[in-house]
């Protein structure tokens, strides 16, 4: 205790000794310490925790951006009809469908049906008593496009055909072609065979055929 007195009195009486200027400075010097000490032991860790804390609320902002997208991108993915696209395609091929039909019936509108060019046919013949008819039958129909059921397509068509096999001479056949020709009705032309057997008789084998959406097989 003595000691600590003595030491005290020495720190003192040296004090005493300065300057005023030294004196100042060394209360300043003292005034720094303190006040650096009171920085380091009260001050900084609150800093620290400030910054700490500040990072942890800034970590939280970013995270709770990143939810509220990912939310608005559900809100947006449920308002949004998932069947949307199906929908669209169906419809598109619905049309294509209507489309493909109006073209089938703009194709035949002026073909002659099917179930009357055996009867026009023998019309013509029956005009004619210089040809013979050798043969006249039907040829089974033959679908023109692979349709499935499924496709909801609502009209096929199909090709009817007649094979005709006349006798007579040249003149007489070629006035029977030309009053096919120039009848109201349209014919396709398939096969025509001119055979000449003992001059002036020849035969002629002719193959006409129609279209049509119907599948129903031509009586003759």
């Amino acid at each position: 205790m003595n000691f600590d007195i003595k030491r005290w009195s020495d720190v003192e009486d040296k004090f005493s000794e300065l300057s005023t200027r030294e004196k100042s400075l060394a209360l300043l010097s003292g005034l720094v310490a303190v006040l650096f000490g009171g920085y380091v032991w009260l001050v900084e860790p609150v800093q620290l925790e400030i910054e700490k804390l500040t990072r942890t609320v800034e970590r939280q902002k970013s995270q709770s951006g990143q939810l509220d997208k990912q939310i608005k991108a559900v809100e947006v993915a449920l308002e949004e009809d998932p069947n949307e696209p199906l929908r669209k395609n169906r419809e598109k091929f619905a049309q294509q469908i209507i489309d493909i039909d109006e073209k089938l019936r703009e194709q035949t509108v002026d073909l002659i049906p099917a179930n009357k060019m055996p009867q026009v046919l023998e019309k013509i013949l029956s005009q004619s008593k210089k040809l013979k008819v050798l043969q006249m039958e039907s040829i089974p129909p033959v679908r023109m496009m692979d349709i499935n059921a499924d496709s909801g397509a609502r009209v096929n068509l199909f090709q009817h055909g007649v094979l005709l096999v006349l006798e007579g001479e040249y003149g007489h056949i070629w006035e029977y072609l030309n009053e096919i020709e120039s009848l109201e009705w349209r014919f396709y032309w398939k096969r025509f065979d001119y055979i000449v057997e003992q001059h002036p008789k020849a035969r002629a084998e002719i193959e006409l055929y129609t279209l049509s959406t119907s599948k129903a097989f031509i009586g003759v």
